[in-house]
């Protein structure tokens, strides 16, 4: 009989063990899901903000295009005025 009880309390013991291993590594689960979560919300964040400092980038060089291309057709009005009127 002593033999059935001893088997029955290592078997608890083992049980305790594995819940409390489980408990810890459900624990470790939680904590990894929250910092997962938080690196995901940092990276949007900051993807967000590289996404607008590069838009305002082609809105600067956009403007910067269409500015040089007014500045040419002025630069050949004026030049074509020059022109003619040398002539």
């Amino acid at each position: 009989m002593s033999r059935v009880s001893d088997e029955l309390l290592h078997c608890q013991q083992l049980q305790e063990q594995s819940d409390k291993q489980r408990k810890l590594l459900e624990a470790q689960l939680k904590d990894a899901e929250a910092k997962l979560d938080s690196v995901q919300a940092e990276h949007l964040y900051t993807s967000k903000k590289i996404v607008e400092k590069l838009e305002q980038r082609v809105r600067v060089v956009e403007m910067s295009c269409w500015n040089s291309k007014q500045n040419r057709g002025l630069v050949e009005v004026v030049c074509a005025r020059y022109i003619v009127a040398c002539n």
